[in-house]
């Protein structure tokens, strides 16, 4: 009696647990954004209802610098989770703000780049591989890599890719991209926004490559030819003489 009582429960809750899963695992509808004027506080509130995370926004870092709130868009948005992500830090970032990190991944906070906690947004920069910062190269949030050089030097490296990114900056003209190293000279560090880290990890790899085998100068084919002249003349001179008499 008391199997089929426990039979029966059983049989009763399935269809709901199995809703319950269904609705869990059925993709998430597009995330929309329509055409004409939109405010960043209530864009960056959709955002995180959208991405099931809190992003925490200060009233005051929002009005730094008199920065503008204000986004028009000529034409609709309709996107995934990823591009959700990636239009919210791109639209900040050309309001002057970040979105930066606070835990292992569901809380984030919107800080001003021109305001007295735009240090903190380098600080945060979370650690990512190469593959993960190549896999979104629009996204634009903090990150640090280290990238495995195989022919270059790291400093020569370091030294001929700042001039390059020298005025490539946040919109308060800073730059925003760090390169260097640690004194181990086959291996990059980069850290900046992921889309402009994902730019340099490309020039880096298409400027890693063997070093052209160059062909010997007049001078050094004449050197080379003195050299084994002389070798010559010294092993003549120290052979046995040889009598003809003989």
């Amino acid at each position: 009696m008391r199997t089929a009582t426990l039979l029966f429960s059983l049989l009763a809750i399935a269809p709901a647990v199995i809703a319950q899963q269904g609705a869990k695992d059925a993709p998430k509808a597009p995330f929309v954004i329509e055409a004409g004027e939109i405010q960043l506080p209530a864009l960056i509130d959709r955002c995180a209802d959208y991405l099931d995370r809190n992003i925490l926004v200060s009233t005051a870092d929002m009005h730094v610098g008199g920065a503008s709130l204000t986004v028009r868009l000529q034409q609709k948005i309709e996107t995934d989770r990823s591009g959700c992500e990636e239009v919210l830090t791109s639209l900040l970032y050309r309001a002057g703000f970040a979105m930066i990190q606070l835990d292992d991944g569901t809380m984030f906070e919107v800080v001003s780049l021109s305001g007295p906690r735009g240090r903190e947004v380098a600080n945060r920069a979370q650690h990512r591989t190469i593959d993960q910062v190549l896999a979104r190269p629009n996204l634009k949030v903090p990150v640090t890599v280290s990238l495995p050089l195989q022919h270059i030097n790291a400093t020569v490296a370091t030294n001929a890719l700042r001039p390059f990114f020298a005025s490539t900056g946040a919109p308060t003209g800073s730059a925003s991209l760090t390169i260097g190293n640690v004194g181990n000279n086959s291996t990059l560090l980069i850290s900046g926004f992921q889309d402009q880290v994902a730019q340099a990890i490309r020039i880096v790899r298409e400027c890693d490559t063997p070093p052209t085998k160059i062909a010997p100068s007049i001078e050094e084919l004449i050197g080379s030819l003195q050299a084994r002249l002389k070798a010559l003349e010294d092993k003549l001179a120290g052979a046995p003489a040889t009598n003809p008499g003989k």
